[in-house]
């Protein structure tokens, strides 16, 4: 809410027109659906439900993490960008193979990098397993991509804390993992899975995020999508502000 407060302060010096809107993501108008070109947060993560009129599949609002994707997609131009810091669990855990298939039936993947479980250690006193994932929304989307498909998967794997399941993806894609230490280990909830660290300096981290977000926009990005967006981009610029 300050945040939001201190953004309405500020918006009268932008030089775009720009409607800034605090409150709960559930309660943003849906008059604003497709009008957004980026969207990036740090979404909450857990096994309860949102009540949105809007989002009546259990599937997409029985998990919070889940509704932020499906609220996200449908705030987003066509061609727009949605990065979301997330519990690894959108991606790894089987039970969230639907909403992986609805967002990539209606976005185009752009890049994943498996951050390190103490990155929020020194600023939010936290240790919990999160992925950045960056995709580019496609309205026109006709099929899935080979990795788009193995982001979709998971299998399972062991170690000397027991079974979990990992996304097939990260598993043949060990580059994209932001750390300096790959090793067993325990999830927040003491459950066994692949434990990420970063010794020293967190921001060490910069220059493989800067390598795996570059290569993803230099790859798959769509230029012609985002030209389409470019004819709208200065028309009237939209903030939100969630808590």
């Amino acid at each position: 809410m300050l945040t939001g407060r201190v953004l309405s302060a500020l918006s009268s010096s932008f030089t775009v027109p720009t409607t800034v809107h605090i409150t709960g993501f559930e309660q943003a108008p849906i008059y604003d659906n497709g009008k957004y070109d980026l969207i990036v947060s740090n979404i909450p993560f857990g096994n309860f439900s949102v009540y949105d009129p809007a989002y009546r599949s259990e599937a997409l609002s029985g998990k919070i993490h889940n509704y932020f994707f499906a609220k996200g997609l449908d705030k987003l131009r066509d061609g727009g960008l949605l990065a979301y810091i997330t519990t690894d669990a959108f991606l790894n855990n089987p039970s969230n193979k639907t909403v992986r298939q609805y967002l990539f039936n209606e976005a185009d993947f752009i890049s994943l990098t498996v951050m390190p479980d103490n990155l929020m250690k020194d600023t939010g006193n936290t240790e919990a397993p999160s992925h950045l994932l960056i995709v580019q929304k496609n309205e026109t989307k006709q099929a899935l991509s080979a990795e788009e498909r193995l982001l979709i998967e998971t299998t399972i794997q062991q170690n000397e804390f027991g079974k979990y399941h990992l996304n097939e993806y990260i598993q043949l894609h060990p580059e994209n993992i932001a750390g300096d230490e790959i090793k067993a280990g325990k999830n927040q909830y003491g459950n066994a899975n692949q434990s990420i660290w970063q010794h020293g300096d967190i921001n060490a981290i910069a220059e493989n995020l800067h390598a795996t977000i570059g290569e993803g926009i230099e790859t798959r990005f769509s230029k012609s999508l985002f030209r389409m967006l470019k004819n709208f981009l200065f028309q009237n610029q939209n903030l939100y502000v969630g808590n």
